[in-house]
């Protein structure tokens, strides 16, 4: 991933974004299977094993002028890496909703999606709003979901292909910590992005959070 990150920011066309994402999702490509070409010098009586790894890519392509999200992910019939286009979910939404999960458990995610979609009366009708991240948050709060956890990550993505990091209080506000990034900061630690709460999507500037804290904290010593 650092590779990648890496080979993108050094290429002009795609660090300035004039190469469309679909585009660079081929470059993406390249590169993983030109770094596998070069594995070499494994130990005796060890062959490399099929990589177990699936990525997803996504954002706003100005080519086609709409989100898009592939997943990479490996073929073994091939050897080699592969991209699949995310699903529409055409049965079962009438192809209104495009969405897609990776890792443990994905079955269970769309199941649960599908489930909060039903229940607001929009499962075939409308858009997506927060339900995805509203599945991923139940999850990671349910012990049922041992291998689902860490704080909770947002990245907003615009039209105009760039992109807004969230805070996120976790593991609720009342708790009056904040995660970056799936990273919990430091108690001093403080940035000037938004900040979320993860249960009423209310969204807080940095000088409303200090406050927020401040009262909490105050709270806490009268209790």
């Amino acid at each position: 991933m650092l590779q990648i990150r890496s080979a993108i920011m050094m290429y002009d066309k795609s660090a300035s974004r004039a190469m469309d994402l679909s585009h660079v999702r081929g470059h993406i490509l390249r590169l993983i299977e030109g770094m596998r070409e070069h594995i070499h010098d494994f130990p005796e009586n060890a062959p490399p094993e099929d990589p177990d790894v699936i990525l997803m890519i996504a954002g706003y392509s100005w080519y086609i002028e709409d989100f898009r999200i592939w997943m990479l992910h490996y073929k073994p019939s091939e050897n080699g890496f592969r991209f699949r286009s995310a699903s529409r979910h055409t049965k079962r939404t009438k192809g209104t909703k495009y969405f897609s999960f990776v890792g443990d458990d994905v079955a269970d995610a769309v199941q649960m999606l599908y489930a909060k979609l039903r229940s607001k009366r929009k499962l075939t009708v409308g858009s997506l709003d927060m339900e995805p991240f509203e599945v991923l948050r139940d999850m990671i709060r349910d012990p049922q979901y041992p291998t689902i956890g860490g704080p909770l990550q947002m990245v907003k993505i615009y039209r105009h292909m760039n992109t807004l990091p969230f805070n996120v209080f976790w593991p609720n506000r009342e708790s009056g910590k904040l995660s970056f990034l799936g990273r919990p900061l430091l108690p001093y630690e403080r940035n000037n992005f938004l900040t979320i709460d993860p249960d009423t999507f209310e969204t807080f500037m940095r000088k409303d959070i200090e406050a927020i804290i401040h009262s909490q904290l105050l709270q806490m010593i009268k209790s």
